[in-house]
Parts: structure tokens; sequence; C-alpha cells
């Protein structure tokens, strides 16, 4: 008799809580699916708790990076049954409006509770040093980054110095920069096409002694993609100094 009770308080719990069940399923798979995005969308959720810590993710660098912003995604789908449970619990006593409030803030606590968790056992501080992984861009690449500026300003520009190259973080494609010589034509210069393959991110990192501090309204963008290399986006920078820029990176 007494087990049989049991096993129908028990059925009784997991259909009072079956919405929060699913979104635990869905969330778990999403977590993976996501290949790191959720995780990341709930560090910047808990960015003022976790950041005096552990700064921006997108400074963090080293090999354990994706694999953390996938599985944190993925244990954050514990969060539902938890507030669920929670929910149930209080619903004799507590009205709806503040239960829903009580039940999202279970599950950001729950975020920051993972994000903790995962950084405690996988953070590897950034050495100052290695903040900027600036590599050789090497004879290969010197010859992409001349032949897709020489397609886009249909001849070959003279180039202040050697091209500057940066391995992206998350990723093994290169981004390359370097500076145009004063008067370079840039007929194609049409500032504010499309910039969303722009890594205007990383210009700081590539040529800090330009772009250190300076705004964004300091500089104008124009962007296109290489017509030999459909997967080469080329971006022209004007400062208001009269420097010119180019900016190349695989957008594949």
């Amino acid at each position: 008799m007494a087990e049989t009770e049991g096993k129908h308080t028990g059925m009784r719990f997991l259909l009072d809580i079956k919405w929060s069940l699913v979104a635990f399923v869905v969330t778990l798979v999403l977590g993976f699916l996501s290949m790191g995005a959720l995780g990341a969308a709930l560090y910047y959720a808990c960015y003022p708790l976790l950041s005096p810590f552990y700064g921006k993710l997108d400074d963090w660098r080293g090999d354990w990076v994706w694999p953390a912003t996938i599985v944190t995604g993925m244990l954050w789908a514990v969060s539902f049954p938890v507030a669920g449970a929670l929910d149930r619990h209080l619903a004799p006593r507590v009205p709806a409006a503040p239960r829903g409030v009580i039940y999202l803030a279970v599950l950001w606590l729950g975020a920051a509770l993972v994000w903790a968790f995962t950084l405690a056992s996988s953070y590897e501080p950034p050495a100052a040093e290695n903040r900027a992984d600036l590599v050789g861009c090497g004879k290969a690449n010197r010859g992409v980054i001349e032949a897709a500026l020489s397609r886009v300003l249909k001849s070959a520009p003279a180039l202040l110095d050697e091209a500057r190259c940066l391995k992206p973080p998350f990723g093994s494609d290169m981004v390359a920069m370097v500076e145009l010589a004063p008067g370079s034509d840039l007929e194609a210069f049409h500032p504010g096409s499309d910039l969303t393959e722009a890594p205007l991110n990383m210009l700081e990192t590539i040529f800090p002694e330009t772009f250190e501090g300076l705004a964004r309204t300091d500089f104008e963008v124009a962007s296109t993609f290489d017509s030999g290399h459909r997967n080469i986006a080329v971006h022209l920078i004007r400062l208001r100094n009269g420097k010119l820029y180019a900016l190349v990176n695989d957008v594949m």
C-alpha cells in the first residue's frame, strides 16, 4: 500500500514539473548543438557576477575554452527541474507572479553556479605576453593578402610595412592587417557597407599603436568580398588623420 502510494506521489511530482523536464531535455540538446553559443550567452548573462574574477570571455585563450562553453550550456539544463521543483513546493502559498520571478532567479543563479564550477576546474589565466596571438604571416598568407587587395583595389597597393597576422582564440583561420601607403587608390571605398563579417574587435590587438583607445567613430570602414575568393573578406579602414589600413579575413 505504502509502496503504491509512493509511486503515485512520484508520478504526480513528475507531472507537476513536466514542462520543466521538457525544458531540461531541450536545453541539454541545445547546449550541445549550439556549439558553445548558449554557454557564452549564459556567461554574459552572469557577467556582473563573474567578470571581476574571470574578465571577458573574448580574452580567454587555450584549448579549454570551447569545451567549457559547450559543457556549461548543457549543465545549465539541470536548473530547470530544480526551478520546477521549487515552484511546485511554493505553489500552495505563493501567487503565480512571484513564483515566476523566483523561477527565473533560480535559472540565473544556476547559470552562475555552473560557470563558477566549470571555471574553477578549467580556467587558465592568460599570460599578459600571450594575450595577443600575433604570428608571422608567412609567404603563403602574404600572397593571399596581396592578391586580395590587388583585386579589390584594381591594382597592387603600396604597403608601408609587413602584414601582421592574428590567430583568433576560437578558430584556426587567420586574420591579417596591413597599413597602406598614403595616396592609395580607394575607388572601392564605400563606407556604410555590410560589416557583419568584419572582426573590428581585433584592430586594437593587431595595431595597438594606432587603434588602442580609438573610438569606432574615429574611422570609417568599407567591406567587400574578394572577387577571386568569395570566402575572403577585405575591409578598408580610413582614419580621420588620413591613415589607411586593410583588414583581410576568412569568413568561412
